[in-house]
Formats: C-alpha cells, sequence, structure tokens
C-alpha cells in the first residue's frame, strides 16, 4: 500500500544512483517509498514498481557477482551500462536464484576496468521491502558460470589464480572445508578408444594451500560432488600443501574442476593456481617417499658383475612435491617420479669402480590417448630421503638436444644410496623405458678423474659432483 508520508528514496532515480565502492561490498535500506520513473525498463522481465539504483566502477577486470540474499521480499535484479535510461543496455539479470522457493536474486557477469555499471534493485509484482545488495569483483573464473576452459585435451596444464575471489550464493561445502576463494575450472574428457578411464588432477606449483575438487552437474545449485582433496598423501610428504586427486571419466563428458584455498582464523588462501591433469592414476613412486626400489642394480664394488634394466615406466598422473629441486636445472616441471638403488657399502679403491648408465627413452606409444611429445630429463641424487638433503650428482635433458629427447646420465658411483627422478619438461608426460646398466669402470679411471677435473667433465658431462 503506497503511503501518502513517504519520503521517497534518495537512490529512486538512475540519475541518483548511489555510489558503490572498493572491489566488494554489502549496503542495505528499504525500497517501500521507491518508484519507478518514466522510460524505466522491466527489470527481470518484471513491471516491478519500486526500485533503487546504485552506481558501480570496476576496480579490476574479471568476474563481479552482485547479490540481493539476505533481503525480506520477492527481489528482481538487474545490471546496465550507459549514461541514461535512454542508451541503457542491459549486462546481466536475474528474478530468483537459489532454487527451494528462494527469492534472492543474483548475477555474476564479466567486467572490465574503469567501466561504470548502474545495477537496479526492485521488487517483483511490486513487493517492497528491507534489502541487502552485496557486490564483489574476483577472478575471471570467480564462479561456477564463468569458468576457464580447459582444452579438451588428455594431459595439459594452466595458470590462473584466486586472488580476490569470493564464495558463490548456494556453492556446495567442498566436502565440508570452509574454503572461501574458489574459481572455477572446466574440462570435457576426450574421446581415447576407452568409454570410461581414470585422470588424475592436481594442483602442485601453486603458492599456497589448496583444494580441489570435482564436480557435475549444470547448475551451482545442483552439482554432485565427485572427488575432494586438500593435502596429497600426507603420510609420503606431510609437508605438501598441494592437492591431488582422481576420478573415472566418461568420454565427452563435461566436468567442473574447482581450486580454493584452505581457511586459516576464517580467511581463505589466495594465491597462484597450477591446475595440471592427466589420464591415468598417479604412479605408486610419485613421491620420493615410495620410490621404486631396483635391487637388480646393486652390483657391488669388489666384483665383476655387469647387472642392466629394461623397464616400462609412466609419469602421466604424477605430481610435484614441496621445495622439490629443478631436475637438469633447467626446468620447473610438474610430473616427477621417483627411483632408487644402492651400490653396497665396501672399500672404494681404484680397481672397484662402478660406472652406472640410466637412459630414459620417451618412444613408447601412449596407447588410448592423443600422441603427447613427451621430452623426459633426468637427475640423479646422493643424500635424502627428504627433499632438504638431495644432494645433485648427475642430470641431463636431451643427449643431443634438437636431435635426440632421450635423458642419459653417466656416472661413477661410490658406495651409497642414489635418488633418480624422471620429469617431463615444460610439463609434459608420457610413457618411457627405464634403461639402466651398472657395471665395471676401467681401471684407474677414479685416479684420472680425482685428479684431472677437465677430464671427469670430457668423460662424464652429465656429472656433477666429484667422487670422493
Amino acid at each position: 500500500m503506497w503511503c501518502s508520508t513517504c519520503r521517497s528514496a534518495p537512490n529512486d532515480n538512475f540519475a541518483q544512483a548511489s555510489v558503490l565502492t572498493g572491489a566488494s561490498g554489502t549496503v542495505s535500506g528499504i525500497n517501500f517509498c521507491a518508484s519507478k520513473e518514466s522510460g524505466e525498463p522491466d527489470h527481470a522481465g518484471n513491471a516491478g514498481g519500486h526500485s533503487v539504483w546504485f552506481r558501480w566502477k570496476a576496480p579490476r577486470s574479471g568476474a563481479a557477482l552482485i547479490t540481493t540474499q539476505g533481503s525480506r521480499f520477492d527481489t528482481l535484479l538487474a545490471v546496465y551500462t550507459g549514461t541514461d535510461l535512454s542508451n541503457g543496455v542491459l549486462v546481466a539479470q536475474n528474478d530468483d536464484m537459489g532454487g527451494g522457493g528462494a527469492t534472492y536474486s543474483t548475477v555474476s557477469f564479466p567486467v572490465s576496468t574503469g567501466v561504470e555499471y548502474f545495477i537496479a534493485v526492485d521488487g517483483k509484482d511490486g513487493d517492497s521491502g528491507n534489502y541487502q545488495l552485496a557486490y564483489s569483483a574476483g577472478a575471471s573464473n570467480d564462479f561456477f558460470g564463468s569458468p576457464t576452459v580447459l582444452p579438451d585435451i588428455c594431459d595439459g596444464f594452466v595458470l590462473s589464480s584466486n586472488v580476490g575471489a569470493g564464495t558463490e550464493p548456494s556453492e556446495p561445502a567442498h566436502a565440508g572445508n570452509a574454503g572461501g576463494a574458489s574459481v572455477w575450472f572446466q574440462w570435457t574428457a576426450p574421446a581415447t578408444g576407452d568409454p570410461f578411464y581414470p585422470v588424475t588432477f592436481n594442483t602442485s606449483g601453486s603458492s599456497f594451500d589448496t583444494l580441489l575438487g570435482v564436480y557435475q552437474g549444470n547448475s551451482i545449485d545442483t552439482v554432485s560432488l565427485l572427488a575432494f582433496n586438500d593435502d596429497a598423501r600426507p603420510d609420503l610428504s606431510p609437508s605438501t600443501k598441494t592437492s591431488q586427486l582422481s576420478f573415472m571419466a566418461q568420454a565427452g563428458q563435461t566436468y567442473h574442476i574447482l581450486v580454493d584455498g584452505a581457511a586459516y582464523n576464517g580467511v581463505a588462501a589466495q594465491g597462484s593456481i597450477t591446475l595440471s591433469w592427466d589420464v591415468g592414476y598417479a604412479p605408486e613412486n610419485d613421491f620420493i617417499g615410495k620410490p621404486t626400489y631396483f635391487p637388480v642394480l646393486e652390483a657391488a664394488n669388489g666384483t665383476t658383475e655387469s647387472v642392466s634394466i629394461d623397464v616400462p615406466r609412466t609419469n602421466n598422473g604424477a605430481s610435484r612435491e614441496q621445495d622439490e629441486p629443478r631436475h637438469a636445472m633447467i626446468t620447473t616441471g610438474m610430473r616427477s617420479v621417483w627411483f632408487t638403488f644402492t651400490i653396497e657399502d665396501t672399500p672404494l679403491v681404484d680397481e672397484d669402480v662402478r660406472l652406472v648408465t640410466i637412459e630414459i627413452d620417451p618412444n613408447t606409444p601412449q596407447a588410448g590417448c592423443y600422441p603427447v611429445p613427451f621430452d623426459p630429463v633426468v637427475a640423479v641424487y646422493t643424500g635424502g630421503p627428504g627433499m632438504a638433503q638431495l644432494v645433485p650428482y648427475a642430470y641431463n635433458d636431451d643427449i643431443v638436444p634438437g636431435v635426440n629427447k632421450n635423458a642419459k646420465v653417466a656416472f661413477i658411483a661410490p658406495p651409497g644410496k642414489y635418488y633418480i627422478a624422471v620429469d617431463g619438461k615444460n610439463g609434459t608426460s608420457g610413457n618411457f623405458r627405464f634403461e639402466a646398466t651398472n657395471q665395471m669402470a676401467p681401471t684407474g679411471l677414479l685416479t684420472t678423474v680425482k685428479k684431472d677435473r677437465a677430464a671427469l667433465k670430457q668423460l662424464f658431462p652429465t656429472m656433477v659432483a666429484v667422487p670422493r
């Protein structure tokens, strides 16, 4: 009922729109005495009758979220650009949002830095009362409806950020974790020859403590959780704060991937994101805490025995641990797998030197998936087993740069334990053969390399340490 004693709302008209400032905020008021001016459009397709106006200049490019959640009447919400009602251009509008009989309104839409947007809040069918309006500008993929679309390939990675991101109304609880700075990605499972196959996603390389979830569904109100992870394998890598999960994908099906920040004291972590995916489950030797052990390579010093192995392996689905070194010193990598063997602790004399060669041959077809060029790197370490205790001993990228992408190292092996990392340059992954030989070295070799570092470099260009 219209009251003759009403005092018109100060932001009743487009020209007197209240100014909103900053990247986010909340305002409240009452629209009971507001009216609809001449030439004003029907917001969200309804005649309304008690509109109030706001103006907001986007502080950064990305996505914006505006909602009337918390209002005490059935709201209408619309956003426009332009200088007056006669040239206003509709950007986004909504009547009811949230399902379950909810009558608040929510819009999300892309914004550009410095562009001014006009926001109208009205009451459906002339409804009025106390309203609440919240707004925020976040990452471009802040909202379920505006995800970063990932290429439909079998393996890849993308760089992103959740800085400035928030949480949408009706956003699921993500396996009960509070989070609060979520961003969304969308991936359609490619055809691989199998209708169903495992896929692994991880956030290794991200700069903060992440949460990772995979959802299926067409609306944020109806999505169902398929898999969720906070910290990847804390039993094997206690310091790792990035996330890793696997699920069975169906070729042609679209999945929604969420990355959020773990909340501390009610504040969600934010920073840069590296999101990787790969067809296959994470390998057993993804972490240095559980390397593949090759006892066959453990021929002892003082023997004339020569031993070798040639086994198929993969780094598909692997991740990168916290504080993991840059293997081969040229690439950060993001899909390392680990191997180990030991040279028995017998006295090392000139005649008892062991010579080890390791070659990583990626020329193994990746069955059932698109051909992906895999460029491996190999690095050998002593020390360990923690990342901080690793000491580089030998490494290699390409045997012949620009010609042969196989990675190969040859090194003198005193007694001790060796850790070998195989990673993919520039984030690549695939199947490979791990080929290694442990044999007696030529007599006098150890004496030669100890006296002449130039000889060491010439004979073993991939070594970075001299045996004692």
